[in-house]
């Protein structure tokens, strides 16, 4: 019973090592996401604070004011980009959400066609529409309700 319980303390020990070392894996790689994100925003959006706050005829002219405003702008794609790449639950949700979708982009044979609709007749499915008495007395009807 005592190698019972040696066992059992041994393989917690084991689970909680492996734990750390996951928990510590998953921090250096949050932090180097961080930074990167970071340094891309600084990269792409540092160059128009610059000229904005500078006010220097060769720095803060309008064409230098257009361009790093142009530069920030592509932010906007990078940013995501940055995150899909580094994050990998993301990564692994986007595939997700995607993947029943390109086979049809790429056009793959793989895809099963939808089933065929079951072959009936559908005047045997509805009921015979009533015909009115009178070809007048459907449009009293109608134009009374």
């Amino acid at each position: 019973m005592h190698i019972f319980q040696a066992s059992g303390a041994l393989e917690e020990h084991r689970r909680m090592r492996e734990y750390l070392r996951r928990m510590e894996r998953d921090g250096v790689q949050r932090v180097k996401m961080f930074l990167v994100i970071t340094a891309a925003y600084v990269l792409f959006w540092g160059p128009l604070f610059f000229v904005t706050l500078v006010n220097h005829p060769i720095v803060g002219n309008a064409l230098g004011h257009e361009i790093t405003l142009h530069i920030s702008y592509v932010h906007a794609i990078v940013n995501p980009t940055l995150f899909l790449v580094l994050h990998r639950g993301l990564r692994r949700a986007t595939l997700d959400l995607c993947c029943g979708w390109i086979p049809l982009w790429l056009g793959s044979p793989n895809v099963p066609p939808p089933p065929d609709p079951p072959r009936s007749d559908i005047s045997l499915l509805k009921p015979p529409l009533p015909v009115p008495a009178h070809p007048d007395s459907s449009m009293v009807i109608k134009y009374y309700m």
